[in-house]
């Protein structure tokens, strides 16, 4: 009985060591964003979500394409900049002016 319970306490000494170190493992991965070996973790589905894909500041809602209804149609949302202000230089405001307003033929 004396070796059973000395090779049980020695599996389970080994099992929670390998626990521990894959939770470090995990917890690294999380933290930083990054494997264990330092590598960018690019695992995972990479989605947007929200309605930055329409514009990453404030938006109220618009008639993108009204040939295609409301699938065409850009929804109101929040933004994703902090203050909702991007210092524009004069020449690239007038820009996403124009690129916001031929939307439909770009």
């Amino acid at each position: 009985m004396k070796g059973f319970l000395k090779t049980a306490t020695i599996v389970f000494g080994l099992l929670l060591v390998t626990a521990l170190a894959g939770r470090t493992i995990l917890a690294q991965i999380d933290q930083y964003g990054r494997a264990w070996d330092g590598q960018p973790d690019l695992n995972g589905i990479w989605q947007a979500i929200g309605t930055a894909h329409w514009d990453i500041q404030d938006h109220p809602s618009s008639a993108w394409n009204s040939d295609l209804g409301a699938i065409g149609a850009v929804p109101p949302g929040q933004g994703v900049v902090v203050g909702n202000e991007i210092p524009y230089q004069d020449w690239a405001l007038e820009k996403k002016r124009k690129n916001l307003k031929n939307l439909k033929t770009n």
